[in-house]
């Protein structure tokens, strides 16, 4: 029976509701947070408050994309699930290099032991301290997607291994994978890559593509199967809106609305409105999907990239 895993347990994928496809709840730990203190995001009551004002505009649904050795907690996740409501999909995997000192293990594990890793993370439950201790600290809450990532403009050898593991892992548990390109880049690459290890496109999301906001190469990617998410509007920091909305336009036009999801990547704590920041976590609901609305965007588009094509790309293949 298909069905998504949250970190409270299974869910059919009509439940999934309006979905943040690529967000951050909780980052407490590891080298991310001691390169950069603004990623330090790590008072759940703080977070509550900005995940209550997200589900207040009609929010319910965030695939939280802190993976293992990138800040993770699950059992922060946990607690802001079971206080607030909010339908999260936790991940395993592993994101690109820089963000782990050179001694992790990913750089000596072959793609079959990452692999293993990934799957008991699906099937037994998330480690509590992310594998960084000689004992394994087995949560009963499960991992629901698979996070890979490359750098900018190109696919390293140890970027080739955890896109082979998580392929692995597919295979084996039928986990939707997600990923993280640099600026936009080697998406194109990400797919062909995993499609050569046996991923059919259909269960691959490749994201922040909104940062090379060039409509050819998102047909490209499109054309493969695979889901774009764009996760860049609030943070004009990079372009204005309008860059995205004509964006979707063109690609809902062209015929490839059906596989568009969007997140909020609200991954500092000078983002979150119960730091004193913003924009918050609502900004997706409350404001851009009006703006969207009066931009002529029929209601049926808008349901596609916020409820249905989430439920179907992070529901669990058949395997």
């Amino acid at each position: 029976m298909s069905h998504i895993r949250t970190v409270l347990g299974p869910l059919a994928p009509e439940q999934l509701g309006f979905t943040d496809s690529h967000g951050h709840l909780i980052m407490d730990r590891d080298l991310i947070v001691a390169k950069t203190p603004d990623f330090k995001i790590d008072d759940v009551n703080k977070v509550c408050v900005d995940v209550q004002e997200f589900m207040a505009a009609g929010g319910h649904a965030m695939v939280e994309m802190s993976c293992i050795g990138v800040g993770r907690n699950v059992r922060k996740m946990v607690e802001i699930a079971q206080r607030t409501g909010l339908h999260v999909i936790a991940s395993t995997g592993i994101q690109k290099s820089d963000y782990y000192l050179d001694s992790h293990w990913q750089h000596f594990y072959t793609p079959d032991q990452m692999a293993q890793v990934f799957v008991e993370e699906i099937e037994q439950g998330m480690d509590a301290n992310s594998y960084n201790g000689p004992f394994v600290d087995r949560t009963t809450a499960r991992a629901g997607v698979i996070k890979i990532a490359t750098p900018y403009h190109f696919v390293p050898p140890e970027a080739q291994r955890v896109i082979e593991a998580a392929a692995i892992a597919h295979r084996q548990t039928g986990a939707p994978i997600s990923s993280h390109t640099e600026q936009g880049t080697m998406g194109l690459q990400q797919v062909e890559l995993l499609a050569r290890f046996g991923v059919d496109p259909a269960h691959i999301v490749v994201g922040h593509l909104d940062r090379n906001p060039d409509f050819y190469t998102h047909r490209e990617i499109a054309e493969t199967g695979a889901y774009l998410l764009y996760d860049t509007p609030s943070r004009v920091k990079y372009f204005p809106e309008c860059t995205f909305i004509d964006l979707v336009r063109r690609m809902v036009d062209a015929g490839y609305g059906k596989q568009i999801v969007w997140g909020s990547d609200i991954a500092r704590r000078s983002y979150f409105v119960g730091y004193g920041g913003g924009p918050g976590m609502a900004y997706m609901p409350r404001h851009f999907v009006p703006r969207m609305r009066k931009e002529g965007f029929p209601e049926e588009v808008i349901q596609d990239i916020f409820v249905h094509n989430p439920a179907r790309a992070f529901t669990f293949a058949a395997h």
